[in-house]
């Protein structure tokens, strides 16, 4: 494994432009498999599996709300100057970026790390842990509309290395 993060390293090292890293700590997301439960349990006819998964579910939600299960995700930020404020420009600067993810996540994808974009409700979600931790564990930004705010960035996507 150290192989692959020294590979990673070198990548890093060599890109030509500037990026940064951040690495920051996630409580684990159980809801999925939470409510996969919850429909085996709806789909059960045996009471004593029944009683089970009740009292599996109630563990793993207990757990979740505890937030003693952490993750740690890898961010790299990198970011393209827009020369004037023509639309041309802009577009460019998009196309640059493009490019730069293009080769960030090709790169990456090769070491058997995966590399996906952020999308703008995961940078928000990002912005809050780094703001007020505690709070975006007790209040996190569920499902709710998130107005556009970010241009450029890919809706249902997101940069997780891990």
């Amino acid at each position: 494994m150290n192989h692959v993060f020294e590979l990673y390293q070198d990548f890093l090292t060599g890109l030509e432009f500037k990026i940064q890293e951040t690495i920051m700590s996630q409580p684990v997301d159980l809801s999925n498999y939470i409510n996969l439960q919850k429909d085996m349990l709806r789909n059960t006819e045996n009471p004593m599996k029944s009683k089970l998964l009740e009292s599996y579910i109630e563990h793993g939600e207990s757990y979740t709300k505890s937030n003693k299960m952490t993750q740690r995700h890898r961010y790299i930020v990198y970011g393209a100057p827009i020369q004037d404020h023509t639309e041309e420009a802009f577009f460019e600067a998009i196309k640059d970026l493009e490019e730069k993810t293009l080769y960030i996540t090709s790169g990456v994808n090769e070491f058997e790390l995966s590399a996906l974009e952020v999308s703008n409700k995961e940078i928000i979600k990002y912005f809050h842990m780094m703001f007020d931790y505690k709070s975006a564990q007790l209040y996190p930004i569920g499902s709710e509309s998130i107005p556009q705010i970010i241009i450029g960035g890919k809706k249902h996507d997101e940069i997780k290395i891990s």
